[in-house]
């Protein structure tokens, strides 16, 4: 049932929908700007380590400039090396052993939920499951300065619990926005909501390098924690699970919304059924979507891993440390992806283009340049600033994926946004981790070289554009929509056969006062539509 709206002023010239949108953006910020910054890389982190201890224990290898596993490319010059100058925390991981679990342990808590989080999110309440994983973040970021004592094993448990929350959290957004966008306006929330994955942990970064200086690391964790609690509020008082349920919504904006959606999605009153998993995965829409958002997941990785190392080994240049690169990528990027997907809209509402077009648009800014600009950075080899620029051209680029690839979950299958997310998500996970594997035993046995690697990298970019390009649909799929119990017991079974409704005289009433049809009342119910008994007197 819907609830009795209560419209305010301001609604009028900011919609509810992009409230919702504008606050799962900041508590995808929180979520990822607390989980990344956590990372051995990430700079929360880095104020926790003793640098100089891990130095020592590694061979005088600088952080900044980690040893060059793959000597086919060599740089005469150093000609610029960043080095953040913060002191030396207590902790020094100095086995392999500890930073493996420390550094996989995200891995293990993101791939342990992200089913469970999507499902949650499908058939109890994604604002609830988002909250939740939310609070997880931010509890276990205050939980930090504790667990540190017990070592690696308390941090890797930390991580365990960052990745759970991160999971909860990446789902329930996407159920969130099939509930709320209209089908145009799909792309435009999606970029709203996913652009701040990459901006949080650049901001998280440069205020964690601030506080640590003058505050110590410990109040990174307590500050970054305690600030990350003001969005609870006014998710929980702002945000509901569709329009149907919200209060604080236009009529005009609840009927547009439900209007464009149809009946099916976000009808709070229907059974909540689970997903038709033997139609998914035989459907090509989904394997397709499945294959490209695993290449999309590789190719991130390859830009904000693998590219980044590169850059450290050869040209002695660490750009993951260097914060005013990393905030201005990560702010282009989202002004890049929702004023793209901005544009293609209202191309789409003047019927130039169509959805799957913008998808496909989307999707080949965000492989193709990303590809060109490694061929650009294999050609120009020691170049540090064009290596830099074209980095960082390749990550805004990159924003492309939110009105693309990550959008096109809805629009297949939009009762079921949230699982399709949750299971490419996971088995994008599974491939990463695999490949992960795989280049460890690589390195270490036969030696490659970062032209083969770079050529690897080109070439999933090239295959997901491909793929893409000439199988994605933006077709809602015949299973998004199965019939439910009320359906079935409302339709008439195959082996009754449709009569006519007869007219009654008074001979046909008995004594007892009812009609012989009224006897059988079972026959009433496989007639969907009987006119009133006609009698003589009303004849008359």
């Amino acid at each position: 049932m819907d609830v009795p709206v209560k419209e305010a002023a301001f609604l009028r010239y900011f919609p509810t929908r992009y409230i919702v949108a504008v606050l799962g953006s900041m508590g995808m910020l929180i979520v990822y700007g607390l989980s990344g910054n956590m990372s051995l890389s990430g700079a929360s982190a880095k104020v926790m380590f003793n640098h100089t201890a891990i130095r020592i224990a590694s061979g005088g290898i600088d952080k900044a400039a980690p040893s060059i596993l793959y000597n086919d490319f060599t740089c005469p010059d150093t000609p610029k090396i960043i080095n953040v100058n913060v002191a030396d925390g207590p902790l020094a991981f100095t086995t392999e052993h500890n930073a493996r679990f420390l550094q996989q342990g995200f891995y293990y808590g993101y791939q342990g939920f992200i089913l469970m989080g999507a499902q949650k999110a499908e058939l109890r309440s994604a604002k609830w499951v988002m909250l939740i994983g939310v609070v997880t973040c931010i509890v276990s970021t205050l939980l930090t300065p504790a667990f540190a004592s017990a070592g690696a094993f308390g941090l890797g448990c930390i991580r365990i619990g960052l990745g759970a929350g991160t999971a909860l959290s990446y789902p329930a957004m996407h159920v969130l926005v099939a509930r709320w966008a209209p089908p145009t306006e799909r792309g435009v929330m999606e970029a709203i909501v996913s652009t701040s994955k990459s901006l949080g942990p650049a901001l998280y970064g440069a205020m964690a390098t601030t506080i640590s200086a003058s505050l110590g690391w410990t109040a990174v964790f307590y500050i970054s924690g305690a600030l990350s609690i003001v969005w609870c509020g006014f998710w929980v008082m702002m945000v509901d699970d569709s329009p149907q349920r919200q209060r604080l919504i236009t009529l005009d904006e609840r009927n547009l919304i439900v209007s464009s959606l149809g009946d099916v999605i976000g009808d709070q009153t229907r059974d909540k059924l689970p997903a038709p998993w033997c139609a998914i995965l035989r459907s090509r829409a989904f394997l397709v979507l499945c294959f490209c958002h695993s290449c999309s997941n590789i190719g991130v990785i390859s830009l904000l891993v693998v590219l980044p190392l590169y850059m450290a080994s050869v040209m002695k240049y660490n750009v993951t440390e260097d914060n005013t690169v990393l905030i201005l990528s990560a702010l282009f990027q989202g002004v890049f992806a929702i004023g793209l997907s901005m544009v293609l809209n209202v191309l789409s509402t003047r019927h130039y283009i169509s959805i799957v077009q913008i998808r496909k648009i989307s999707t080949a800014f965000a492989s193709a340049v990303p590809a060109l600009c490694l061929c650009g950075v294999l050609v120009l080899r020691c170049n540090v600033t064009g290596a830099t620029v074209l980095w960082s051209i390749a990550v805004v680029a990159t924003g492309g994926t939110h009105s693309g690839i990550l959008a096109n979950h809805i629009d297949i299958a939009p009762n079921y946004a949230g699982n399709l997310t949750g299971y490419t998500d996971f088995i994008a996970g599974l491939f990463i981790g695999l490949m992960a594997i795989l280049a460890g035993i690589w390195m270490f046995t036969a030696g490659p070289s970062w032209k083969i690697v770079f050529i690897i990298m080109i070439l999933i970019y090239v295959i997901e554009l491909v793929v893409f390009s000439l199988f994605a649909t933006s077709e809602e799929q015949p299973w998004n929509r199965p019939a439910h119990k009320d359906d079935e017991e409302d339709a008439p079974p195959d082996n009754i056969e449709m009569t006519q409704p007869t007219v009654s005289t008074q001979a046909d009433i008995t004594s007892e006062g009812t009609r012989p049809s009224e006897v059988q009342p079972e026959n009433l119910n496989n007639v969907h539509s009987i006119e009133p008994p006609v009698t003589e007197q009303r004849k008359a």
